[in-house]
């Protein structure tokens, strides 16, 4: 076989990316990963210092938004249980996912997440924490080799 139309296809899947690209406006950059703490801004080191405390800081990442917003991710293990947040550049938390068990989850929600995913095997479940406030609940599904998220309100009503 020959390796022309291999290459005839590369091009044309490397085309179409920079087409789709190109049509979607300015690609946002890649976050970029930090290696300590110390690489943030003071207020934002506050803010990530006192949330792990007691946990492992698994990664630290720097990210701007396609408007130019810059945000601090932070991957970390707190008793074995993952959360991650995402802090604003004056400190405030923006968002908090906290992996949780099944058992912790109110009733209402754990009965519409197991009604949800049916026969899939549940991954992974986490509160959503927005600015403070818990909004919502998330149980990643697995469905063969993928995981799909279901998201279900306080009220235990699944959300678009």
């Amino acid at each position: 076989m020959s390796a022309r139309p291999f290459r005839s296809a590369v091009r044309w899947v490397a085309l179409a990316g920079l087409v789709l690209a190109t049509s979607a406006g300015a690609a946002t950059p890649a976050p970029v990963k930090l290696a300590s703490i110390d690489a943030m801004p003071t207020v934002v080191q506050k803010t990530v210092r006192a949330e792990a405390a007691g946990a492992t800081i698994r990664g630290m990442f720097k990210e701007v938004d396609a408007e130019g917003k810059t945000t601090y991710e932070v991957e970390m293990k707190v008793r074995g249980m993952s959360k991650d947040i995402s802090v604003g550049e004056d400190g405030t938390v923006l968002v908090s996912e906290q992996q949780m068990t099944l058992a912790e989850l109110p009733e209402v929600v754990r009965a519409s997440v197991l009604k949800a995913a049916g026969k899939r095997k549940i991954a992974l479940i986490e509160s959503v924490t927005k600015l403070g406030a818990l909004a919502y609940y998330e149980a990643h599904v697995r469905t063969g080799k993928s995981l799909t998220e279901i998201e279900v309100g306080l009220d235990g009503k699944i959300m678009e």
